[in-house]
C-alpha cells in the first residue's frame, strides 16, 4: 500500500470516530440524545444498547425525580413555539406505548394544571438546560 493510500485510509477511518449520538444521562433509564453533534436533542428511554423515543426534538430542558420526568421542547427547533411534557414513570417501560405514559404536548398553562393534577412535586424543576432553551 502506498503512503498516500495509507494516509487517505487513516483519515477516513479517523473521521468515523465520534459519530455516535452524544448522550447525557438524565435519571434512571432516561437519557437526552443528540441526533447529530450540535443537532436536535430528544428524550429517550434506554435499555441496554437500545433506546426508544419519549419526547422528540428539539428538547431544550428536562428534569426528573423518582415519579416523573418533565421536558420542554421547541418543535423542530422553532423557538417561537414551546411545548411541555410530563412522563409518569410508574407507567413507563421500554415496551410501553408512549401514549400511556407521556402527557403532552402542553402549553405553559396546561402544563401547570397537569402538574397539579398528576401530583408532580413542586420541587421538580428543569435541571438540564441547553442554550437554545432561553
Amino acid at each position: 500500500m502506498t503512503r498516500t493510500a495509507f494516509a487517505i485510509l487513516t483519515f477516513a477511518l479517523l473521521g468515523c470516530i465520534g459519530t455516535e449520538d452524544p448522550e447525557q444521562h438524565l435519571s434512571g433509564p432516561y437519557v437526552l440524545r443528540n441526533a447529530y453533534a450540535g443537532g436536535d436533542t430528544y428524550l429517550a428511554y434506554r435499555r441496554g444498547d437500545s433506546t426508544i423515543g419519549r419526547v422528540s426534538d428539539t428538547v431544550v430542558a428536562a428534569g426528573a425525580d423518582e415519579d416523573h420526568v418533565i421536558a420542554m421542547r421547541h418543535p423542530n427547533g422553532n423557538a417561537a413555539v414551546t411545548e411541555y411534557y410530563i412522563i409518569d414513570r410508574s407507567r413507563d417501560s421500554f415496551d410501553a406505548d408512549k401514549r400511556s405514559c407521556v402527557v403532552g404536548p402542553l402549553d405553559r398553562l396546561q402544563f401547570a394544571a397537569k402538574r397539579r393534577e398528576m401530583k408532580v412535586s413542586p420541587r421538580l424543576h428543569f435541571t438540564v438546560t441547553f442554550e437554545s432553551g432561553d
